[in-house]
């Protein structure tokens, strides 16, 4: 009787010590589940919580300070200028500023603005240098009941500190400086003003991934 190639393979693989049992296909698609990693995609979403002062005399003295809410988007693209790597990322944040003297003939009852920026921003250690560009839509609502809309060009300085920096996570202490060409309008007539604003927020970051 003569034995195939097969035969005398499978009889050696039985009579060894280190028996191979084959994967069904169930127990291949386990196997492939566990071993899967998610690919980074290069962005990070951060949201943000934090608080916003006015500077400037058209705001502080009649509007209290406000809370801000947002959201930044980092992109994979970045740049290399004063030896330095400069990443991008867009930004979207809104504020709203209470009148606290609403009661002294027509005024403003609130000021709101929604901020869309682009960023550019590099890493000293720990510290994040951030500059931003931008247009900024201003709305002022009246104790008439109207709502006057403006629309204006806005920078911002920002400088944070990495409280945590992790592969996947990052927390940044964040202070900013923003000038925008707008400010609170009580009718459509009023004289066109500027904005000046200080703010401190917390950014929490998470790399995208799928």
């Amino acid at each position: 009787m003569t034995l195939s190639l097969l035969d005398i393979l499978e009889s050696k693989i039985n009579n060894s010590s280190n028996h191979i049992t084959p994967l069904d296909g169930v127990g291949i698609k386990k196997e492939i589940k566990k071993t899967k990693k998610l690919n980074d995609t290069g962005y990070k979403f951060y949201t943000t919580f934090g608080h916003m002062s006015p500077l400037g005399e058209n705001l502080r003295s009649s509007y209290d300070p406000s809370y801000s809410f947002g959201f930044v988007l980092d992109l994979p693209q970045s740049f290399s200028l004063f030896k330095k790597d400069w990443k991008l990322s867009v930004s979207t944040k809104h504020t709203r500023f209470n009148n606290n003297n609403v009661n002294a003939g027509p005024s403003a009852v609130s000021f709101s603005m929604l901020d869309f920026m682009t960023h550019v921003k590099t890493e000293l250690g720990p510290v994040l240098l951030n500059l931003g560009l931008g247009i900024t839509d201003g709305r002022t609502t009246t104790n008439t009941g109207n709502t006057n809309r403006q629309t204006a060009l806005s920078m911002k300085f920002d400088i944070g500190y990495q409280i945590i920096k992790e592969k996947d996570f990052d927390l940044v202490l964040n202070m900013s400086l923003q000038e925008t060409l707008l400010g609170p309008l009580s009718s459509n007539n009023s004289d066109k003003t500027s904005t000046e604003l200080m703010g401190i927020n917390l950014q929490f970051g998470k790399k995208i991934k799928f």
